[in-house]
Formats: C-alpha cells, sequence, structure tokens
C-alpha cells in the first residue's frame, strides 16, 4: 500500500529511499558484519567498474539465505553507502539479474547480488537501534500478508512511530518520506499520537530538519498549531543548527516568524542576519519589507545582496519598488548591479499580493 506508492516516487521525492521502498523492492533483506569493503569488479566488455563489498550473514529478514552465509554484493549508483570492515548494518540486495540498470552489462555473470543502497544510504545497527529498525522493517515485510487495509495502516503506523522516536535521524527521515509521500486519508499520524510526538518538536537531540519535517507533517494534517511551532523552533534551535532553523521557519510564514526573522536581521551576527534576510523572500513576509531596505544601507555587502535576494523573492509591487531604488541610486557600484540583475530575474516572476 504505502510501501506501493513509494516505490515509484521515493528518489524523486526525497533522494534517499525510505525503509518501505528498500524492504518492498529488495530481494533479500539480511543484518550482516562487513567482513571486507575494498573490492572491485571489472569486466572488459562493456567496460564497467563497480565496488564489491564482502559480508558474513547473521540474521535473515528476507530472503534464502543462511546465518553465517557469506555473501558478496555490488554497490551501484548516487552515493552508494560507505561501509567499513567489521561494522553491523541491515543490507537490501537485488538480484544482479534483474537490476534495470545491470541486469545487461556482463556482470551478472560474475555476480549475484547488488545493494538498493545508495545515497549513502547505510542503516548501521547497533544496540540503540536494533529493535525499532528491526521491528520497522519486518512490519514492512509483512503488508503484503496482509488483506485488511485498516491493518495496514496500524502496521505503517507502528512502524512510523518507532522510526520517528528512535532518535536515530537516519531512520526519522525514512519514516518523514514515508509521510511526505502518504496521501492525506492514510491515517499515519491521530490526535491519540499527539502524546508521543509532540515531545520530538522540541527534543534538541534531534537535527532541526528532522524537527521541521515532522512539523510539516503535523501540520498538514491540522494536528498542531503551526505558526507558534515554528517561532518555537526559531528561538530554541542550537547555534549550530540556527540557519537550518531560519531556513526552514522562513518557508512557513506568519507574523511571528517573520518578527523572529527581522530581529535575526537586525542582530549582531552578520551571518545569521542574511541568512534571515534570505528567508524573509518568501511570499507571506510583506510586513518585512522596512526591515530589508534598511539592510541594504548597512555595511556588510554580503548582507545588502542577501536583502536584495529577499527583496526579489518576497515578490510584491513594493518589493519591487525598493529594487528599482537600489538599482538606481544606491551609493555602492557592486550593489546597484546586483539589484539590477535581481530586477531581471523578478520581471519572470508575477508579483505577490501586498
Amino acid at each position: 500500500m504505502a510501501a506501493a506508492a513509494v516505490s515509484g516516487r521515493a528518489h524523486v521525492v526525497a533522494g534517499t529511499a525510505p525503509l518501505s521502498w528498500l524492504a518492498a523492492e529488495a530481494d533479500g533483506v539480511v543484518h550482516a558484519r562487513i567482513t571486507d569493503a575494498s573490492g572491485w569488479l571489472v569486466v572488459d566488455d562493456p567496460p564497467l567498474r563497480r565496488p564489491v563489498v564482502r559480508a558474513r550473514i547473521l540474521a535473515v529478514l528476507k530472503g534464502r539465505f543462511e546465518p553465517g552465509q557469506s555473501v558478496r554484493f555490488a554497490q551501484h549508483g548516487h552515493g552508494t553507502a560507505e561501509f567499513a570492515a567489521g561494522e553491523e548494518v541491515l543490507v537490501f540486495l537485488r538480484r544482479l539479474a534483474s537490476s534495470r540498470e545491470l541486469a545487461d552489462t556482463g556482470l551478472a555473470a560474475h555476480l549475484e547480488w547488488v545493494s538498493l543502497q545508495e545515497h549513502d544510504a547505510k542503516y548501521a545497527v547497533s544496540e540503540a537501534s536494533r529493535e525499532k529498525l528491526f521491528g520497522a522493517v519486518r512490519r514492512y515485510l509483512t503488508l503484503p500478508t496482509l488483506a485488511e487495509p485498516e491493518e495496514r495502516a496500524a502496521a505503517l503506523r507502528r512502524a512510523t512511530h518507532d522510526l520517528l522516536a528512535s532518535g536515530d535521524a537516519r531512520l526519522a527521515s525514512s519514516a518523514l518520506t514515508d509521510l511526505a509521500l502518504a496521501p492525506d486519508d492514510l491515517p499515519l499520524l491521530r490526535p491519540v499520537d499527539l502524546p508521543q510526538l509532540e515531545p520530538l518538536l522540541a527534543d534538541a537531540r534531534l537535527p532541526v530538519g528532522i524537527r521541521a519535517g515532522l512539523l510539516v507533517q503535523l501540520e498538514r494534517r491540522g494536528l498542531v498549531d503551526g505558526p507558534a511551532r515554528w517561532v518555537a523552533l526559531l528561538r530554541d534551535a542550537p547555534p549550530t543548527e540556527r540557519v537550518a532553523a531560519i531556513r526552514a521557519a522562513g518557508a512557513h510564514p506568519s507574523a511571528g516568524v517573520t518578527g523572529e526573522l527581522v530581529a535575526i536581521l537586525g542582530g549582531e551576527d552578520p551571518g545569521l542576519a542574511a541568512e534571515a534576510a534570505v528567508a524573509l523572500g518568501a511570499p507571506g513576509h510583506a510586513s518585512a519589507l522596512a526591515a530589508l531596505v534598511e539592510a541594504l544601507g548597512r555595511d556588510d555587502a554580503r548582507l545588502r545582496n542577501a536583502a536584495i535576494r529577499g527583496l526579489g523573492g518576497m515578490g510584491t509591487d513594493a518589493a519591487r519598488a525598493a529594487l528599482r531604488a537600489a538599482a538606481t541610486g544606491h551609493p555602492d557600484p557592486a550593489t546597484r548591479r546586483r539589484a539590477r540583475a535581481e530586477l531581471r530575474l523578478a520581471a519572470t516572476r508575477p508579483a505577490e499580493g501586498e
């Protein structure tokens, strides 16, 4: 159901395929210890070279394997996972002969398996992650055996919640991808789940990107008051993630978010001020016009350029008028050129309402 929906769109939507897709598409899913990650397989006709990994199977979740068996698999795709000898991982394998990209390359004559894990999608197995990781994958694997839609939805909901609450950013990201792809009428998140999920929004141990992604999905389903949560995300973000919080919150305008971003724009950190200026360049932040115009008079060239970009992104008639004034009257020639370039770009987009 959801795994099938993810199958066709996961790479386009999220870049890294979620666990549900990997479980559905794999011919084999094994918990293994890497024994050699330095091998290569080379064929002459057609010329092709692929990294090869050897592992010893510790447990089998899907496929005809045996614990203790040694398996070799090729890696293929963009940003393949980097394995190291000795580490324990969950590996998703497809028969090389059935791979659309590799079936006709000649590799299948030398090797049976290829990993589905691209974009550095390595699922390390630790004592902390083992139970939730294996539990979620096993639930995904049972979906084809569940006849009733309610049963499938319940299994998906449990897997989603386990991954979100795992404390592991990669596992939580997988769950968020499923949530983004799920239809609105699929009840993966419900009001009864809020006591478990709301603490994650304020959990500083989770990356801001994960917290923001969860907030998007809760807001999308009408389960939380979005504007207040975005303000809290901005205020509570640790220093190392302030930039991520500014970018995320800026895409969700409200009076509170605009006010927070304007305060950052007027602050003493030039880097954060520039990020805030760019973030204000989104429809819905029209009340920040005066703050962006004021930033055009600051000494920092990076901030002036960011303010110009913000005005262009704001897209209102008043913002474009401010850009025209900067393009003709700003005392700095480089700033005038940058404003003219932004005006040319703005002319290709329809004006936003004030």
